[in-house]
């Protein structure tokens, strides 16, 4: 109990707190942009460079450091974004392939 009252275990929970409440501001802004809610802006930004939109992801990477964005892609099978949603419904309802 006595570890737990020692000042470096506050400051290490609040650094994990305040990363975690990043994240969290991360996601919700790329979910508001119409993205899937489980990516962040650097990973939605990774995945426009590699179709060939690369200046956000450069900004970005100047800021984070080189790679950054690259390294936030996650690879999830699916598409959760509300686009890639209303996509799949409207081809499960009528059977057509709408781009």
């Amino acid at each position: 109990m006595r570890k737990l009252l020692h000042p470096v275990f506050w400051l290490y929970l609040a650094g994990y707190y305040l990363y975690n409440l990043m994240i969290s501001v991360d996601q919700s802004l790329g979910a508001l942009l119409g993205g899937s809610p489980d990516v962040t802006i650097c990973g939605r930004m990774g995945l426009w460079a590699e179709r060939g939109i690369t200046l956000p992801a450069r900004i970005l990477d100047k800021i984070f450091g080189t790679g950054h964005c690259a390294r936030a892609i996650e690879r999830d099978p699916g598409d959760k974004s509300a686009w890639g949603k209303a996509v799949e419904r409207y081809r499960q309802k009528y059977g057509k392939k709408g781009d």
